[in-house]
């Protein structure tokens, strides 16, 4: 997905998607409710052409986003291809995704050697005496 709050959305909002957790038997105004949310996230000049493309990728919700009905041939399109608007596809599309509170492995790096660094400043310093006895074996 090319708009980056549709796609998001989309992230976030899988219950929507498939009318599962809340909105399985949910009334249509929380389902009105949700789909504003998302018309509101893209720019106004992009959003006829995004809410179609959702509606295409997702068309058990296109009447949601487009107010029409979908037809069941291509939602059962969707599905046999395992595309991202079945189950299966945006299990695995989102899958290989981050979520949105995931630590970049740099950072846990990059903190992890700076930790190193702070203890080894706090380990006492070894006079250099002392150093040259234990490497001659003393």
């Amino acid at each position: 997905m090319f708009d980056v709050g549709a796609f998001n959305w989309i992230r976030d909002n899988r219950d929507f998607l498939f009318a599962e957790g809340r909105f399985m038997l949910a009334q249509d105004e929380l389902k009105n409710a949700a789909a504003e949310s998302v018309k509101k996230r893209i720019p106004e000049n992009d959003q006829l052409e995004v809410l179609r493309i959702m509606s295409v990728l997702f068309p058990q919700s296109a009447k949601w986003f487009e107010g029409r009905d979908s037809f069941r041939e291509d939602f059962d399109n969707v599905t046999m291809r395992r595309g991202v608007g079945s189950e299966a596809g945006y299990d695995a599309y989102f899958g290989m995704n981050p979520s949105s509170d995931a630590i970049p492995k740099t950072v846990v790096n990059d903190l992890m050697s700076r930790s190193g660094d702070a203890m080894d400043s706090r380990r006492p310093s070894v006079p250099t005496s002392a150093r040259k006895i234990v490497a001659a074996g003393r």
